[in-house]
C-alpha cells in the first residue's frame, strides 16, 4: 500500500511540473526581412572650355572642356529593431 501511495505522489509531481512549463516553441518568432534600397546616383558634370589671355605675351590661351564622371551607389538597409528579453 506504501509504494502504491509514494508512486501516486510522484506521478502528481511529475504531471503538475509538466503543466507548469511551457513549450519554448511558441515563445520563438519569424524574423522580418531586411528591406533592401540600391540606387545609381549620377553626378556628372561639364567643364566648358575657356579662353584667358596671357598678361606677358599677350596671346590668347584656350582650355578644352571636359565632362567628369561622377557616379556613386547608394545601398540602404532597414532592419527591424531588436528588442531584448
Amino acid at each position: 500500500m506504501r509504494k502504491y501511495v509514494v508512486s501516486m505522489l510522484i506521478t502528481i509531481f511529475a504531471l503538475s511540473s509538466l503543466m507548469i512549463i511551457r513549450p519554448s516553441s511558441s515563445q520563438i518568432t519569424k524574423p522580418s526581412v531586411p528591406e533592401f534600397t540600391l540606387k545609381l546616383l549620377d553626378s556628372s558634370y561639364d567643364i566648358p572650355p575657356t579662353a584667358i589671355a596671357n598678361p606677358f605675351t599677350g596671346q590668347i590661351v584656350t582650355n578644352p572642356g571636359e565632362h567628369v564622371e561622377a557616379r556613386t551607389i547608394e545601398i540602404r538597409i532597414k532592419n527591424e529593431p531588436i528588442t531584448p528579453f
